[in-house]
């Protein structure tokens, strides 16, 4: 990875909070889109472990940079010595020292620089990836309340004209005009009514909980949506949604980014001239007492060195070969699993573009429905004023709009989430995110 594609994984990072706000606080007003979006990103785990792997992963490229680092270090290695003084845990004895070291060239540590480089790209990728993620949930689930509510309104006008209903057909019942049976299938259809406004409270319940668990509100918080979700939703730009959903992911640049380090990791393993050269000065402080110079015929008390060692392998017992083998399987691996992204990709763009299509379809076809009903409703209300209305015919008005109304709201959840789907394959979604403070 470059240094412009750290810079760019560094920039990711620095969307991620420093530290997540307390958990018990609560949103003043009503809640945007924008707002819930934001309180999720700053605390949502799967992001923030996420965020902590990339880290990860960027220290590690660090460590293995560190190693062509000049590198210095003070000794000090006391003792005694009997006879030839030898050297004691790698160092000769002596009272003081110092030691400078870089490491010039090493196809070895090359290497694992290469693969640190690729595996904090795909971290990076993965970063994004959740970063869209936790937008698309979020924003997913705005939509589910947001439509459970309009469900609820929908069930209590079904069960208030069941009730009208109910209450009709049993004083006909009771004035013998109309048969037990009938009287028998109005309750039900009254029970169903108030079963069908249990769900919905409950829909509408589930879904709260879910945004206030996304958003870290408290479980008694009051939360209410100030916009339609699909109202806020970016316009998608334009061109083939399947070149712009390859263009755009992060996981499939990230795959790229890696084959490219593990093909450079490939390259140095493949070398037959691999050679390993370290520059280093040291210095050594002997006092006379170390008694030295019964051994050498000359010896300093202030001893310096400087020099450059080369070192070539020869014979390693296979285990260059392996390295470039496991380098060149590793490559092939990676270069594998960008075509399959590259598929799953299109795959995935094409399904959400139709799907958005359809569902877009679908919504207007239910609006139609709904400005139907509406009519309809207007129709049987005046018809009932002009005493010309047939039995029942407003509250049974009523139920179809209240059905018209269910279909709407499901149609427009359903459209909200097909569009976030494509807008996250585009990349497009980053849009209801907030700026970076």
């Amino acid at each position: 990875m470059n240094e412009g594609r750290i810079a760019a994984a560094a920039a990711i990072l620095a969307l991620l909070p420093a530290a997540a706000p307390a958990a018990g606080e609560d949103a003043s007003g009503p809640l945007t889109v924008r707002g819930a979006v934001e309180r999720a990103l700053e605390r949502d785990p799967a992001l923030l472990a996420a965020g902590g792997a990339a880290v990860e992963s960027l220290e590690g490229v660090k460590m293995a940079r560190s190693a062509f680092m000049p590198q210095f270090v003070l000794t000090t290695t006391p003792g005694v010595t009997t006879g030839l003084p030898l050297t004691v845990a790698g160092e000769p004895p002596a009272a003081a020292g110092a030691r400078l070291r870089l490491t010039l060239w090493d196809p070895v540590l090359k290497e694992d620089e290469a693969v640190a480089s690729g595996r904090s790209a795909l971290s990076a990728g993965r970063l994004e990836s959740a970063r869209r993620e936790a937008i698309r949930r979020t924003v997913a689930a705005c939509a589910r309340l947001w439509a459970s509510e309009r469900r609820v309104e929908s069930a209590r006008r079904r069960l208030a004209a069941r009730e009208t209903i109910q209450a009709r057909t049993s004083a006909l019942g009771r004035e013998g005009r109309v048969t037990e049976l009938d009287v028998e299938r109005s309750g039900l259809d009254l029970a169903r009514a108030r079963h069908g406004l249990l769900a919905a409270e409950t829909e509408r319940d589930l879904a709260a909980t879910e945004l206030k668990v996304a958003t870290s509100l408290p479980e008694g918080a009051t939360l209410v949506l100030a916009e339609d979700p699909l109202q806020a939703l970016p316009d998608a730009a334009g061109g083939d949604p399947v070149l712009a959903a390859i263009a755009s992911d992060p996981e499939l640049r990230a795959l790229g980014e890696e084959a490219g380090a593990t093909s450079r990791a490939a390259d140095l393993a493949d070398r037959w001239f691999r050679p390993m050269v370290i520059a280093e000065a040291r210095y050594l402080y002997v006092p006379p007492y170390y008694n030295y110079d019964q051994y050498y015929l000359k010896v300093d008390t202030n001893t310096a060195s400087a020099g450059v060692s080369v070192v070539v392998p020869v014979l390693t017992g296979g285990l260059d070969t392996a390295r470039a083998a496991q380098a060149r399987a590793k490559e092939g691996r990676v270069r594998e699993q960008c075509r399959a992204r590259e598929n799953d990709v299109a795959r995935a763009a094409r399904t959400a573009a139709a799907e958005a299509d359809l569902a877009g379809r679908e919504l207007e076809l239910a609006r139609r429905g709904l400005a139907v009903a509406r009519e309809a409703l207007r129709v049987a209300q005046a018809r009932a004023r002009e005493g010309r209305g047939e039995p029942d015919g407003v509250p049974r008005a009523e139920l179809e709009m209240a059905d018209a109304e269910d279909g709407v709201s499901r149609a427009s959840e359903a459209l909200t989430g097909a569009r976030l789907a494509l807008l996250s394959l585009r990349g497009e979604i980053v849009a209801l995110a907030p700026p970076p403070r």
